[in-house]
């Protein structure tokens, strides 16, 4: 009897309990002519192709953000979706042309590496819930550039297909029912 208790919490544990991975995806975008002054220059990047074989909710992990403008510049401004608020990111040195981020939920984890990175803010992880990053940017501190380039590579956290935990319900109705033939 205590065996099928066991088994029993099991069940109930692949029930109730959702495992998970972690998948991710980059994407970018080669702009022309990007602003200089507000509202900026719209762009979106779509990370709904990693995620469409999975159900909500989609928890965002992190987001390395990479941005590459010649010539020099001091910030680069974004504003996303429908939000009116700037988030400005400085460029690194030793030039002074790009930007490479991690923005990280430290529910999470904290990643390490050489890369600067900073904890995302409630907005990001806002916009990113439904796998797609959108909005506007502009450069500040800059002449007038040809070209600029985004890119972004964003990780989710996202639920086990079903399957798996009809599997998991399935093989401890198999332990239990063997369980029981066994003593008889």
């Amino acid at each position: 009897m205590r065996n099928l208790v066991v088994l029993f919490v099991l069940t109930l544990s692949f029930g109730i309990a959702k495992a998970g991975v972690v998948v991710s995806m980059a994407q970018g975008e080669l702009i022309s002519n990007p602003a200089v002054t507000a509202p900026g220059t719209q762009f979106e990047l779509d990370f709904t192709l990693i995620l469409d074989e999975y159900e909500p909710p989609y928890i965002i992990w992190d987001i390395i953000l990479a941005f590459d403008i010649s010539p020099a510049f001091e910030s680069l401004n974004i504003t996303l979706g429908n939000n009116t608020t700037v988030y400005s990111f400085e460029p690194v040195l030793p030039d002074l042309t790009a930007i490479s981020l991690v923005l990280y939920d430290p529910a999470f984890s904290t990643p390490t590496g050489n890369m600067p990175m900073m904890e995302m803010p409630a907005g990001w992880k806002n916009e990113l819930q439904d796998g797609i990053l959108s909005g506007r940017f502009w450069i500040e501190g800059a002449g007038q550039t040809q070209q600029a380039q985004l890119l972004a590579q964003a990780s989710y956290f996202v639920p086990e297909p079903a399957s798996i935990t009809l599997l998991g319900c399935a093989g401890s109705l198999w332990l239990i029912r063997r369980n029981r033939n066994r003593h008889k």
